[in-house]
């Protein structure tokens, strides 16, 4: 299966996001999450300790 192919799929069955990695910056903490199948980045999100 082609890359492009994959990531189009991908999209129509929603992305399964996974846990990337988590950084501490002082009080706040940014998770990025990228989806499991396709590796596409999809959200940063920031949350207060």
């Amino acid at each position: 299966m082609t890359e492009w192919l994959r990531l189009v799929l991908c999209r129509l069955y929603r992305h399964k996001p996974v846990e990337v990695e988590r950084v501490f910056v002082g009080e706040i903490v940014i998770s990025r999450q990228a989806c499991c199948r396709c590796g596409r980045r999809l959200r940063e999100l920031a949350e207060y300790q």
